[in-house]
């Protein structure tokens, strides 16, 4: 069975002084270290938390759920990400508000997260765009 991609953003307006915009810093940096399963889920539901506090603000937002090709969009996703890691702050706008959030996943095709993935992510068309 093949793998699933999902990936997952947010544009979130934050004013420069707002609480949020560390609190997602310091959950990002805390995933990136964190090697243990343990550790790690403690990471996501810490991060979890921050991004739930932050929703309020989003005023944007996309998802993709890809069954094709699922391990070359997420390491296509990996290289672009990685790759804007490195810029300076001017290419990301420094003088806004907007914080674009981004989840990827890579997820075992016919397990249980890969089924959930698929029914929830299974909307009509017609409520494909909302404004």
């Amino acid at each position: 069975m093949n793998d699933l991609f999902f990936g997952f953003q947010l544009a979130l307006d934050l004013a420069h002084d707002s609480p949020l915009r560390p609190q997602l810093a310091e959950a990002l940096h805390e995933l990136r270290r964190e090697a243990d399963s343990a550790r790690a889920h403690a990471g996501w539901m810490r991060a979890a938390g921050a991004l739930l506090a932050a929703a309020r603000t989003a005023r944007m937002g996309t998802w993709d759920l890809i069954s094709v090709n699922a391990r070359g969009e997420y390491d296509a996703w990996v290289n672009e990400l990685e790759a804007m890691a490195g810029w300076q702050g001017g290419e990301f706008g420094q003088d806004g508000t907007y914080v674009l959030t981004t989840i990827i996943m890579l997820v075992r095709g016919g397990s249980n997260s890969a089924l959930t993935l698929g029914e929830c992510c299974d909307l009509p068309e017609a409520s494909w765009w909302r404004s």
